[in-house]
């Protein structure tokens, strides 16, 4: 983690305090608690996600010099979102949620010619640029090599036949006591 729950909760109930008039206490109830640590990990493992997807190791994204900000920015947009979406009243923050939200940042974005739209961060410890350790790069889209009409090896080019791995029966037996209870049709 770049940033710590007590910082989390600093930088969003300032957001509150001035977008829609209430905080988030020191000694905040279970609720905030519960609200605060999800947004503190999901925008930790985005933020590795994401620069883990463009070649660096867990070991420099740790280390990397702006991972405090970039989480803080995340950590709030995160919150807010999870906020609004249980609440009865609509809370709009605007431009704010726009500029919260630095995922495309961490990914970057390339239009259909080619050019950036969204530059890539760069990431830096102690302001050395840092070269991605693997040649992993944007998912892209296009043709998949294989055999089939869909591009599975294992497929052959006949209509809706069974490639002999799927089961003919989908019926499942599922034992009692395997936490499915509850489940429409089980």
């Amino acid at each position: 983690m770049f940033i710590t729950i007590t910082q989390l909760q600093t930088a969003v109930s300032s957001i509150l305090q001035k977008g829609a008039g209430f905080s988030v206490g020191v000694g905040a109830d279970a609720y905030w608690n519960t609200l605060l640590n999800t947004a503190l990990t999901r925008s930790y493992w985005e933020i590795v996600q994401r620069l883990i997807q463009r070649g660096y190791s867990k070991g420099i994204i740790d280390q990397w010099d702006r991972g405090a900000e970039y989480q803080q920015d995340l950590g709030v947009w995160v919150s807010l979102v999870m906020v609004a979406s249980q609440t009865k009243e609509k809370i709009t923050f605007g431009s704010l949620m726009v500029g919260l939200d630095r995922r495309g940042e961490l990914s970057g974005r390339k239009g259909t010619d080619g050019q950036w739209i969204i530059d890539p961060v760069m990431v830096t410890i102690g302001g050395v640029l840092q070269q991605p350790d693997t040649d992993v790069s944007q998912v892209t889209t296009g043709q998949i090599q294989g055999g089939g009409a869909l591009g599975y090896p294992w497929e052959t080019p006949v209509a809706n036949a069974n490639p002999g791995w799927w089961p003919q029966d989908t019926n499942f037996d599922i034992p009692a006591g395997a936490g499915f209870e509850g489940w429409p049709g089980i």
